[in-house]
């Protein structure tokens, strides 16, 4: 088997199908929990103040004083005062009064896929061999043995 064929066995397909259902369910529970804010911020009622008005008024008083001559007198200073005026408070719902969901949506996805395909192919052979050869004034002997051992492994 190739390194090829092994990639050719990984169900990409299908991942894009999973990433698309997990993301359309995303989605859904997003688009649901965005549903149930806004049901809240367009029942929850609070009270709010429409206008308030501040005027600021002329509020001139009179200043007495002493000078180092041993002299009395007044003067006249333009204070101020500030009055303030506001509309009775009327009932809003939340949403009336400007707060909105967030709708999320996804706008990207990625699919980052670490494959790790090795490929080995090992081989051993080993021959043993061994001899004895005797040299006398008659017969000739000679032995031997052969152990051959063999293995071949593929992951």
């Amino acid at each position: 088997m190739s390194v090829g064929n092994e990639l050719l066995n990984v169900p990409f397909p299908q991942m894009v199908r999973s990433l698309a259902m997990a993301i359309a369910d995303g989605q859904k529970s997003l688009d649901k929990s965005s549903m149930e804010t806004a049901r809240l911020l367009a029942t929850e009622r609070v009270s709010i103040i429409e206008e308030i008005h501040e005027v600021i008024e002329a509020r001139p008083f009179a200043v007495e004083y002493t000078d180092p001559e041993g002299n009395t007198g007044s003067i006249m200073v333009t204070g101020a005062t500030v009055r303030s005026e506001s509309t009775p408070p009327k009932p809003y719902t939340l949403m009336q009064a400007g707060l909105f969901p967030t709708f999320y949506q996804f706008t990207e996805s990625i699919i980052e896929v670490k494959m790790s395909i090795s490929q080995r192919f090992s081989s051993g052979m080993e021959l043993e061999a061994g001899a004895s050869l005797g040299v006398n004034y008659g017969p000739v002997s000679f032995a031997a043995h052969v152990n051959f051992k063999t293995s071949q492994t593929y992951s």
